[in-house]
């Protein structure tokens, strides 16, 4: 048997393969290096191009499919996220690659589900990156799993006093039925990171400590569902109204405020509502929350006659007559409104907003402006000369009954006490554009609808300002 002889390479070839790797090597290597500096500098493209001539040269570098993704994110979210993938494989996924991999998974393929387990699983890998904690919570929020958003915030907050006033606030809220003293101490934070939420946490503190103070399990619970509502959170006032019946399935309050809770969710809330009269048909609030359910649903007799069994319950009190008004004001009986608008700033003739109320109601169905509308403004300034609001409802009805001059001085003194007050920027930029001012009344209207861009003042000055300014 002939054995093969060896082949040899000669050393020169060698050496010339050693020279051209050693040189890709090299190019690679720079190539990182100048993909890097890019990436410092935020130059994603130039970045992109780097990292990729770089695994061109270096195929084993899987750490860089981490900045590639990222580098590309923006341009090219789907390769973006194959090149996260890739590096989530090899076990190089930076914490930032897996936070912006779970947002590729919820922004761009809205895969909320990917989105949560990508998160979940980033987490895991980088117990203290608390990127993941701000994100997890929005997604239990977006859930409703209310449960693993306390938990996720509370394991945020033992970790670090994070500066996000939304996160203190939430969990302020989650913590309000079972711990109360973490709960206020989580809402003062919030305000104090951010002024906007002090009307907020100042209803929710006033709930909490009057909640504080109740024995009964089932009134603790309306008290702080209460407050939820007030503040616009009715997903968690539901939770505490539905909390309150199971303590108490006889309290009528309960089953009522259910009842509310469940419409401001677009469910419907009838057969709680029901259940609470059956139980409680003496209460003025409930026959008035059942007022508002027929209010909402356009049933207008039925409302005025749950709004009369709550007068009749309640005869001292304002809120009733109010209510009463606005159902008449809806069914088209505009004469019985204002009689029972000024029924019930008879019943609280100190009060300056039930004057402005049936001040504003004139000037809006322009009506009796001369005999009421003008008096009962009148009688709000006159109580209290410094509340911006009466001086604006003041400016308004001189804006209605083209008294142009008064109107004018009425609003800027208005302005002057309150440069925020949304109504009073659009009052007189009405009254402008009423008089062809036209500079000034787009000035004025800009103002009220940027003050007042999530209200309905809002929406009306912009609609002005679509109409004469664009």
């Amino acid at each position: 048997m002939r054995l093969q002889a060896p082949v040899y390479i000669p050393l020169t070839i060698l050496g010339f393969i050693a020279i051209i790797f050693s040189f890709a090597a090299f190019s690679g290597f720079h190539e990182v290096s100048q993909a890097d500096q890019a990436f410092e500098e935020a130059d994603y493209s130039q970045a992109a191009a780097s990292y990729q001539k770089a695994l061109m040269h270096l195929p084993w570098r899987v750490d860089l499919f981490d900045r590639l993704g990222r580098s590309i994110a923006d341009s090219d979210p789907e390769s973006a996220m194959e090149y996260l993938a890739k590096a989530r494989k090899h076990g190089t996924l930076s914490a930032d690659g897996w936070v912006l991999l779970g947002g590729l998974y919820w922004g761009y393929l809205d895969d909320e589900g990917s989105a949560l387990k990508t998160w979940q699983a980033g987490l895991e890998a980088f117990p203290d990156n608390t990127d993941f904690h701000y994100w997890l919570s929005k997604v239990y929020l977006s859930r409703g799993d209310y449960v693993s958003e306390l938990a996720i915030l509370k394991d945020w907050m033992d970790i670090e006093d994070a500066e996000f006033a939304d996160a203190h606030y939430r969990l302020g809220l989650l913590l309000g039925g079972t711990d109360p003293n973490r709960a206020l101490a989580e809402l003062v934070r919030a305000a104090v990171l951010d002024q906007d939420y002090d009307p907020a946490v100042y209803t929710m503190r006033t709930a909490i400590n009057l909640a504080t103070l109740e024995k009964d399990r089932s009134r603790k619970s309306v008290i702080l569902g209460r407050g939820l509502g007030l503040v616009n959170e009715w997903a968690l006032a539901k939770m505490a109204f539905q909390q309150a019946v199971e303590a108490d399935p006889l309290n009528p309050e309960a089953w009522a405020w259910l009842g509310e809770s469940k419409q401001h969710l677009n469910e419907d809330g009838s057969a709680d509502l029901i259940k609470a009269v059956d139980l409680g048909s003496a209460n003025p609030d409930i026959r008035g929350l059942f007022g508002v359910y027929y209010l909402r649903n356009a049933q207008f007799e039925q409302a005025l006659a749950e709004y009369s069994a709550a007068i009749e319950l309640d005869p001292e009190n304002p809120n009733w007559q109010v209510s009463s008004a606005d159902a008449l004001a809806l069914s088209g009986d505009l004469p019985a409104a204002v009689e029972a608008y000024r029924r019930a700033a008879g019943l609280a003739p100190d009060e300056a907003r039930y004057w402005r109320t049936l001040a504003l109601f004139c000037a809006h169905y322009n009506i009796y402006l001369e005999e009421t509308g003008l008096p009962a403004a009148m009688q709000a300034v006159g109580l209290n000369e410094d509340d911006a609001e009466s001086q604006a409802v003041l400016g308004w009805l001189y804006v209605k009954l083209y008294r142009t001059e008064e109107a004018e001085q009425t609003l800027q003194l208005a302005i002057q006490i309150d440069p925020e007050l949304p109504d009073a920027h659009y009052y007189l930029g009405y009254l402008y554009l009423q008089n062809s001012r036209f500079s000034l009344a787009r000035e004025e209207l800009q103002q009220a609808q940027d003050l007042g861009a999530a209200g309905l003042i809002g929406a009306r000055a912009q609609a002005l300002l679509d109409e004469y300014f664009r």
